[in-house]
């Protein structure tokens, strides 16, 4: 099978996949304990008011027809309104998203930046003291969830020393005159300081484990010791051979860790009122908000099908021992 072959099949699959999530999310709302129109509708109405309303809609077709409709609004990324904030639900979500990612972004890029550098070092450490403080360290970030160590520093350094704010995204009464003044200020730097330090112990513990597993693999592979009978100096082949050979497992997970770090951390952004993909998420399932929530959990299914796909492709091309079948 042919790379073109193996690609084609892989969106194949994603589609699928997706279309797959999507029936779920129609049937799993549908047959909730409560439905739409009793959430969408105020029990006082008239039953001709009512009527109207529930033809607006859309919630007076037969399931078929709703789930046909559903469907053909889905592919034009129409996911209707919500009932809270009676806006359009696409809109919504692409704010909130912003908002995440502006979180998300600086978090990863510490986080893998971090994880690989220790991860490196104590597989070139092995058996030493760095080696074993390292795993130690990884192991504990690696159980405690990002939403604990968010209530701890969040009474640390908000409640008890009040060093920073204790959430949003800048202070309500802040004003800016372009979105590219409010992430360079001081005041947001302040907000994102403490959600962003608790996340990223979190999603460093990943790659360091996966990158000092990789680099011990790399190590002893014979094109190594070819690089040592050569007269290599340790720091070159450390650097020119071991290392960048040992990236690529790192590479192609980025994708796959970027959208599970969106479901991840909707506690992390509950906690620190943090106005992204997850607090909504939250808010629009306490509220009974059906086409915020739908559109919120197809959001980030497809972030996470759409980073599969991704780390397959970028694999098939950066890895040339791929066997395609």
């Amino acid at each position: 099978m042919s790379r073109q072959s193996y690609i084609l099949r892989r969106l194949l699959q994603a589609v699928v996949a997706l279309f797959v999530v999507t029936t779920i999310m129609f049937v799993l709302f549908r047959i909730a304990p409560s439905d739409p129109a009793s959430v969408a509708l105020s029990p006082s109405l008239s039953p001709k008011l009512r009527q109207a309303k529930l033809a607006q809609f859309g919630l007076d077709k037969p399931l078929i027809v709703q789930y046909k409709l559903y469907l053909q609004n889905a592919l034009a990324l129409n996911f209707g309104q919500s009932y809270f904030y009676r806006e359009p639900v696409s809109r919504i979500l692409a704010r909130r998203m912003t908002n995440t990612f502006v979180l998300m972004a600086p978090a990863l890029l510490i986080a893998y930046s971090l994880g690989t550098v220790l991860g490196g070092w104590a597989a070139w450490r092995r058996g030493h003291t760095p080696d074993r403080a390292v795993l130690v360290a990884a192991t504990l970030f690696r159980s405690v969830p990002s939403f604990v160590l968010s209530l701890v520093l969040l009474y640390v350094f908000s409640f008890k020393l009040q060093w920073l704010p204790n959430g949003h995204m800048v202070s309500p009464t802040a004003s800016f005159s372009s979105n590219v003044q409010k992430f360079v200020s001081v005041a947001f730097l302040k907000h994102v300081l403490l959600p962003v330090v608790s996340i990223v112990p979190f999603l460093m513990a990943y790659p360091v484990l996966l990158m000092r597993t990789t680099m011990l693999e790399t190590l002893n592979e014979d094109f190594i010791t070819m690089c040592h009978a050569k007269g290599l100096t340790a720091r070159r082949v450390f650097v020119d051979h071991a290392v960048r050979n040992s990236l690529i497992p790192l590479i192609t997970t980025m994708p796959i860790i970027l959208g599970l770090s969106v479901t991840g951390n909707i506690l992390v952004e509950s906690i620190y009122s943090w106005p992204g993909i997850g607090s909504v998420l939250v808010q629009s399932l306490l509220k009974g908000d059906y086409p915020l929530s739908q559109g919120a959990f197809l959001l980030i299914a497809a972030i996470i099908i759409a980073g599969n796909f991704v780390v397959d492709v970028v694999y098939s091309m950066v890895d040339p021992r791929i066997e395609y079948n």
